[in-house]
């Protein structure tokens, strides 16, 4: 067996970890042994067929993104528009590229949470088979929502328990990894503002899904949705915002936060998506100035803003949370996704080593991939990133990621 030594000046784990002077044993393309600087001796036992030298960087596990969308490109393309106007093979090769352009940014593994077309399990299994060294994906297929609800346009609609089971049954066969459900509204378009689904059919699709070993995660948007998702007995909480659905009103719920850290409910709270709309509406304002365009901007501004609040008591209270940025959404492309998520952690005020085990330890459990990814410790896939500076130190490490290992390889 190929044996390979990775030197460097420090390793995070993942797990809240660090390392000094470490050397990573590779066989393959897993970790057999993580030494460190007491324990050199130890690679003498090895028959070692490469030593790779990066005693000036610092290593810790590749980054993974727990809520992206495939099939949309990131420049402003809606959802409805990609699966009206455009073919099966174009909206395959968009997602190509943002598979390749996230790994190339760091993400060595990623979550679909919405796709038209079966287009994100072509890609996954294209990627197992081989073909390609591209990233883990975790794929939900079509998010199931109600004939009136967000992203019906992806063809998962479902009305009543009848429809819910076998809906999430064809999923199942279909290859999905977890069911993803739309409890309350989104930015898709017509949709109103509200929830999408009586408890009582929420209730009836986590039950057919754990029926199923299927994991849930439940889009929720406001505390209402939120609090409907954990009745219900979901797992995760994509966005998890608590706020009202207006986005007008931020709750504090000291119950809510004791329930999910007891049960390990974890969320998901994709920071950086509304700001890169933000940030397309900003650069309209420089050059065609217009009301709407300033309304629209101040609209989206505020709902920003208390969104970031949410965030902020949900951290302060310790909610178990994983790294996402709804990539190909709106005008949030996969090159920025994970990068500008890491910001606005950060402008947040998360721990940089706190940043660390969300974005890869505690993203691995969120996906259900721990066993194999997220920490870099023996028996995970060789997934790591090399970086010019300490990312325990500096959050402009993530701008200065010098090289991705996938699965043992080179990337860059």
């Amino acid at each position: 067996m190929a044996i390979r030594i990775v030197k460097a000046k420090g390793l995070y784990d993942g797990l809240g970890g660090f390392i000094n002077n470490p050397i990573i044993v590779i066989e393959n393309d897993v970790i057999k042994e993580v030494i460190d600087s007491s324990f050199y001796e130890k690679i003498n036992c090895y028959d070692i067929s490469e030593e790779i030298d990066y005693s000036s960087c610092y290593l810790m596990p590749g980054l993974i993104d727990c809520h992206t969308h495939l099939m949309l490109p990131g420049d402003g393309t809606t959802t409805e528009d990609m699966i009206t106007t455009k073919s099966k093979g174009e909206i395959t090769l968009v997602a190509g590229q943002n598979m390749e352009q996230a790994l190339k940014h760091g993400v060595t593994a990623l979550r679909d949470c919405g796709c038209a077309f079966g287009v994100s399990y072509d890609i996954k299994n294209f990627i197992n088979s081989g073909y390609i060294n591209g990233p883990d994906i975790v794929v939900c297929g079509m998010p199931m929502t109600s004939s009136c609800g967000h992203l019906s346009c992806m063809g998962g609609s479902a009305d009543g328990s009848g429809e819910i089971i076998k809906l999430i049954r064809k999923q199942r066969m279909a290859g999905s990894d977890f069911v993803k459900i739309i409890a309350s509204s989104g930015a898709s378009k017509g949709v109103k503002p509200g929830i999408t689904f009586t408890q009582n059919e929420l209730n009836t699709a986590v039950e057919e899904a754990h029926r199923l070993n299927m994991k849930v995660s439940i889009h929720a948007t406001s505390i209402e949705a939120v609090k409907m998702a954990i009745e219900a007995g979901a797992e995760r909480i994509e966005h998890g915002w608590w706020m009202d659905i207006a986005g007008t009103t931020v709750f504090q719920d000291e119950k809510l936060a004791e329930y999910m850290i007891e049960n390990e409910i974890m969320t998901c709270s994709t920071l950086p998506v509304m700001e890169s709309t933000l940030k397309h509406y900003q650069k309209l304002l420089d050059t065609e100035y217009s009301e709407e365009i300033k309304s629209a901007y101040d609209s989206l501004k505020s709902y920003n803003d208390k969104m970031l609040e949410t965030f902020k008591y949900e951290y302060s209270v310790g909610i178990p949370m994983a790294s996402g940025s709804d990539a190909g959404w709106r005008h949030m492309r996969f090159s920025d996704g994970m990068k500008d998520a890491i910001d606005d952690m950060y402008q947040c005020g998360v721990d940089l080593g706190d940043i660390i085990k969300i974005c890869t330890g505690n993203a691995a459990k969120y996906i259900g991939l721990e066993d194999k990814l997220g920490s870099l410790v023996s028996g995970k896939t060789a997934d790591f990133l090399v970086m010019q500076s300490d990312p325990g130190k500096t959050v402009d490490s993530y701008n200065k990621i010098i090289q991705v290992y996938k699965r043992g390889k080179a990337v860059l």
